[in-house]
């Protein structure tokens, strides 16, 4: 039914607002009532403090502030001129018995308003905490954690150090191939954390596995290679095109290692009753009792399932307690106000009587996106109060979007039952009667929002007559709803949809619209761009449009609600706040300078190599920068830097340079507040870093992308972002959304399903029940739609769809709107009216490539020829060498085409070519160092960081968080973790020299990592031919080497081991993928063909000038032990695997160092 305003202001009602009708207006309304007395329980007149008003978000409790305010003050005014144009204030003022005594209300509420209590749910649940601690039995002391994430990662740390780490070992295996860090559990259990009374599929064990199967398995293991099954299985009549056949040496390699993996499909292959089904057509499998033990061994791991059912229930059951533990210790989080609020509310009837006193009368704003907890609270309050108490829920269950925010449609839908008054707002006021009328002619159509038609649509009513008018096309009234199409013909199709043909095509209409010209008017004016807003998924799509946009002239903002700390300037910044701190340190300056944000062309890097002189320079440059840092503090230094390094006038000039520039002054105000709170300028950077890589759901508004311009620009925005939002225009260019619900082993989705008696519960579908993925399918779905709906009420005059019938068309809600299922969408699109539809065929995208790039590159960045260095006063390196004197001349490098190539800085190791391959289902540790684990210099330089960065006499536990931080970079699953786990744990016990030196067995005392060096050299022009008499460089043919000026270098690690020191040098190259290609022969191979051992000698002599100094009174014989190069892929457990040790004789390195001075 729809909405009285004369209705009797007791007991729980629940109102529809569709979109547009005027939801925040009636809230005044029934505001004003309120405090007036009107149609509450014996006339009273509430005052502010007494009515409770909650809302969505911080800035619409701000909003309906003002507008409350705003109402009441029109309506004082309007008591005391005694009439008004407000058609509900004007009744108010009719049906007034008493206008002085309304008056004053008027002016109490006025007077008092700042007391008013409008709050955000858990604004309320604070105040709550805060008023009524000894009512709800809260320690009067509290203290809130405004990132609900760092909690959680806390309560995470300790179930895995306390829980996990106490589970036998194949529940452990189990429970570390789905939470490999406690960041990664953390993760997963978030979504289920405030969910009550979750079921999980399949039904969790009583008990883990048998606790003899350990025992069998590695009993089978070692069988299968001690009485080579392998062979025996190869002369069976196994089918060549069988599983138990090809797998068969991956069987071997896995036998060979002590990993016992419950979730290895291959201890399922070789099992008597499995071997039946792979024979040849009339074999029979062959016989050994390792069979008949595999198959014992399946039996016990067919309970795997309910076993890992377990394990989320217990380690969930123990975040929870950890969390309610942290809570009694006074820490809360914005989750647990709510938590501790409905318990308190449930468990004690004095606070909720005392909650239902002080607050006779609750609104509650946009309730679809309510949960359960929610709802408790004030359906408890109602409870506990008299039958003339107000609960007023107000909402739309068509724009319920926030689903992956923990809002809950079923708890709406309960509310709704539960509710003696039922009411609908149909008033559209915000949009064209045009477009009401086809926005309703696309809707209007049966279980269209499903929810077993629980949801239904009312189509809205105009709040005005048609004005033909408001929107027009070359004179003529234009439709309201205009379909953009990817393809003329528009037939269904099986390709991917073309995203940025697509966006051409709608950027070629906006470009239209806005030109002098155009024929497509509003209101009889000119379109302007500031009227028109695009309407997206996700980021990925606004920037091709943004792109699209700007090929065509049109300038564009995207609004977001993004962290200014996760832009990809805070991680430039950081490298350049580096160097400021370490001014003379050279990769550090050379990289902040290679940085995108300080543009510097590569002549000029090019010239920092060459030239020592330009080197000093930048040195002093960067010196002068910290001595403004220490100064006049961090936000002084920024602003000095984009000055100096004349940034506002590079940036301004390319796209997306006020973006860039923008986010650099807002990260100059962020770390100037920073700064008050850290003790160091080592901690700010650590805070920069870290806040960046930080995963958080909320957004602080101090660290909220700003506006890097008030020009006159369409808008992008988020889909969901646009909630709440109204435009003149809108465009949604891919309207064509909508997929299945991923349901990933290590976060799986909670879905919702009725029970027999219609109850609905929360399920946790471990095992891929069909009925719990049909439902998951099905809210998604609907959800989908919901969006849509969302998206398509924000426009006054006009709304554009950009369509494809590509890949999954008939899935998504746009295809529902044109009638479900379409067999022909170009007829479907046809058949509606021409005065409401408008289908744009007539023009073809224009010749832009709409795919974002970087901007104005070439204009600062010219390709070069490396130029062939002769004899002249330089810096040199083992790099510089083998580059410009012992190979010819080659061309610089392309132009790196992401961020993470321009900023990863500077590295020795020869680039090999960036590759990521597909990882097998299941990997041995050799086949994935070798074939899985990605290639490239970025991989390198962050396995460098990792060993440069650990405790190598620490337990390999010890550095979870760092190997997680690896899998992270490099993109890598979580289940590769125990295997990145394994290889580290290998590479640290690995015996490196005769002596017995490991790296396990050096402590922090006895390293010096990325140990840097510099000593001058003059002439050496029989270098090459001194390391020949000894052995090295036998195969280099080269002329004699000029060098003049300093050799420099660092080394990766210089180490002390039973008083001699040796040179340790990491190298990641991928040589191939058996064991033999990382054995001594194949190593000293690739040492020549890179010339790593002319590297290691340049090291020596440095390492012999280091101790001569630090040590002189003991011979260089006495102190070195010699080099050792770690290629770490074949670092595996293998007793040589990967290490090339060379003892370097003591007259080579004095022989070189003599002849670098010749």
């Amino acid at each position: 039914m729809s909405f009285d305003h004369t209705l009797l202001l007791r007991e729980q009602h629940l109102i529809e607002a569709s979109a547009g009708t005027g939801k925040t207006h009636l809230i005044t309304t029934l505001y004003l009532r309120l405090i007036l007395g009107r149609g509450t329980p014996e006339g009273i007149a509430h005052r502010v403090q007494n009515i409770l008003v909650v809302t969505f978000t911080i800035a619409a409790t701000q909003e309906l502030k003002n507008r409350i305010r705003s109402r009441i003050k029109l309506a004082h005014d309007a008591f005391k001129q005694g009439a008004s144009e407000d058609a509900e204030i004007s009744g108010l003022i009719a049906g007034s018995a008493h206008p002085e005594q309304d008056l004053e209300y008027l002016k109490r509420a006025l007077l008092w308003f700042d007391e008013a209590k409008i709050f955000t749910i858990h604004g309320f649940c604070a105040r709550v905490i805060q008023d009524t601690s000894f009512e709800a039995g809260l320690l009067f002391e509290q203290r809130l954690d405004a990132h609900p994430h760092d909690a959680l990662t806390r309560a995470a740390q300790d179930v895995f150090r306390n829980l996990m780490s106490g589970l036998p070992p194949l529940e452990e295996a189990l429970a570390l191939s789905l939470w490999p860090t406690p960041d990664v559990l953390a993760s997963a259990m978030a979504p289920l954390i405030r969910v009550p009374q979750l079921h999980f599929s399949p039904a969790p064990a009583t008990t883990g596995f048998p606790s003899n199967l350990p025992a069998q398995m590695r009993a089978a293991k070692e069988a299968w290679i001690a009485e080579d099954i392998t062979a025996l299985l190869r002369r069976s009549d196994i089918r060549k095109n069988s599983k138990a056949w090809h797998r068969l040496a991956e069987m071997e390699k896995f036998c060979q290692n002590d990993i016992l993996a419950p979730d290895q499909v291959l201890w399922h292959l070789w099992t008597t009753s499995a071997l039946k089904t792979q024979m040849k057509k009339g074999f029979e499998p062959p016989i050994h009792p390792l069979f008949d033990a595999l198959e014992v061994i399946q039996t016990a791991l067919a309970r795997q399932g309910q076993v890992i059912s377990w394990l989320w229930q217990t380690n969930l059951e123990a975040l929870r307690a950890h969390l309610i533990a942290q809570q009694t210790q006074g820490a809360l989080t914005l989750d647990d106000l709510l938590t501790i609020v409905m318990h308190a509310v449930i468990e004690q009837p004095l606070l909720a009587k005392t909650l239902s006193q002080d607050y006779p009368a609750i609104l509650v704003d946009e309730f679809q996106d309510t949960d359960q907890q929610q709802y408790a609270i004030f359906k408890g309050i109602h409870q506990a109060a008299s039958p003339d108490h107000l609960l007023m829920l107000i909402g739309d269950p068509k724009q319920a979007i926030y689903s992956f925010r923990g809002a809950d449609i079923h708890t709406y839908l309960k509310a709704k039952d539960d509710s003696e008054h039922q009411h609908s707002l149909q008033t559209n006021w915000r949009s064209s009667a045009e477009l009401v009328a086809a926005t309703n002619r696309l809707f209007d159509q049966h279980q269209l929002f499903s929810m077993e038609n629980r949801i239904a649509f009312l189509p809205s009513l105009a709040n005005a007559k048609p004005n033909p008018g408001a929107l027009t096309l070359a004179g003529q009234p234009a439709p309201p709803i205009w379909f953009c199409i990817d393809d003329p013909e528009f037939a269904l199709r099986t390709q991917p949809l073309d995203r940025a043909r697509l966006a051409a095509k709608c950027a070629d209409e906006i470009a239209s619209w806005l030109k002098p010209d155009a024929s497509l008017r509003v209101n009889h004016s000119q379109i302007r761009a500031e009227q028109i807003a695009l309407l997206t998924r996700n980021r990925l799509e606004a920037e091709l449009l943004k792109a699209a946009l700007q090929q065509r002239g049109v300038d564009s903002v995207f609004l977001s609600q993004d962290k200014v700390l996760e832009q990809d300037v805070t991680v430039e910044l950081a490298l350049i706040l580096n160097a400021v701190l370490t001014p003379r340190h050279r990769p550090a300056v050379l990289s902040a300078l290679s940085t995108q944000l300080l543009q510097t062309p590569l002549q000029k890097l090019q010239a920092l190599l060459q030239d020592t002189q330009a080197l000093n320079r930048a040195f002093e440059t960067f010196t002068d920068y910290q001595r403004i840092w220490r100064g006049r503090g961090i936000a002084a230094l920024i602003l000095h830097l984009i000055k100096d390094q004349n940034l506002a006038q590079r940036w301004l000039s390319q796209a997306g340079g006020p973006r860039v520039l923008t986010n650099l002054r807002h990260l100059a105000e962020l770390l100037q507040q920073q700064s008050q709170i850290t003790s160091s300028r080592e901690q700010l950077i650590a805070w920069l870093i870290q806040d960046h890589q930080q995963d958080t759901q909320s957004v602080e508004d101090t660290q909220q992308l700003r506006l890097e311009t008030d020009a006159d620009l369409v808008k992008i925005m988020t889909l969901h972002g646009a909630k709440g939002l109204e435009f003149d225009i809108v465009c949604l260019p891919f309207a064509h959304f909508g997929k299945p619900p991923a349901n990933a082993a290590n976060k799986p989705l909670v879905c919702y399903k009725a029970n027999q008696a219609g109850t609905i519960e929360a399920w946790v579908n471990l095992d891929g029940r069909d009925d719990l993925k049909q439902a998951a399918v099905v809210a998604q779905q609907e959800e989908d739609m919901r969006l849509l709906y969302v998206a398509m009420t924000r426009a006054r005059y006009l709304t554009l769809l950009g369509l494809g019938a590509s890949k999954g068309f008939q899935a998504s809600p746009a295809a529902q709107l044109l009638g479900y299922p379409l067999t022909d969408p170009l007829a479907a699109l046809s058949q509606l009216p021409e005065s409401q539809f408008r289908l744009c065929l007539d023009d073809t995208p224009s010749n832009h490539s709409a795919e974002p790039h970087l901007a104005a590159a070439e204009n600062w960045l010219p390709a070069l020829t490396k130029p062939v260095v002769h004899n002249t006063w330089q810096l040199h390196s083992y790099t510089r060498i083998v580059k410009t004197q012992l190979q010819p001349a080659a061309p610089i490098p392309p132009l790196p085409t992401s961020n993470t190539d321009y900023v990863r800085g500077f590295d020795d190791d020869e680039p090999e070519p960036v590759e990521q391959l597909t990882l097998p289902e299941r990997d041995t540790l050799d086949a994935y160092v070798t074939q899985s684990f990605p290639r490239g210099p970025h991989v390198g330089v962050l396995m460098h960081q990792l060993l440069e960065n650990i405790d190598f006499s620490a337990p390999v536990a010890a550095f979870d968080h760092a190997i997680d931080s690896l899998r992270a970079r490099l993109n890598l699953k979580a289940g590769d973790m125990p295997l990145l786990r394994q290889w580290l744990k290998a590479i640290l016990r690995q015996r490196l020299t005769p002596t017995g030196l490991t790296l396990q067995g050096l402590p922090f005392s006895d390293r010096s990592d990325e140990l840097e060096f510099h000593f001058p050299v003059h002439g050496a022009p029989k270098l090459i031919e001194t390391a020949k008499q000894f052995g090295y460089l036998t195969d280099l043919e080269t002329a004699p080497l000029q060098l003049e000026g300093m050799m420099t270098g660092s080394i990766d690690l210089l180490c002390r081991h039973q008083g001699r020191y040796y040179v340790i040098d990491y190298k990641t190259n991928h040589l191939g993928n058996a064991p033999s290609d990382y054995a001594a022969e194949a190593l000293t191979a690739s040492i020549r063909h890179h010339q790593y051992d002319l590297q290691y000698l340049l090291y020596c002599v440095a390492v012999k000038k280091i101790l001569a100094l630090r040590q002189p009174e003991v011979p260089f014989e006495d102190l070195f032990g010699g080099v050792v190069y770690l290629f770490l892929r074949g670092m595996t457990g293998s007793p040589d695997g990967g290490v090339h040790f060379d003892p370097v004789p003591i007259a080579l390195i004095e022989a070189l160092e003599a002849g670098l001075n010749s």
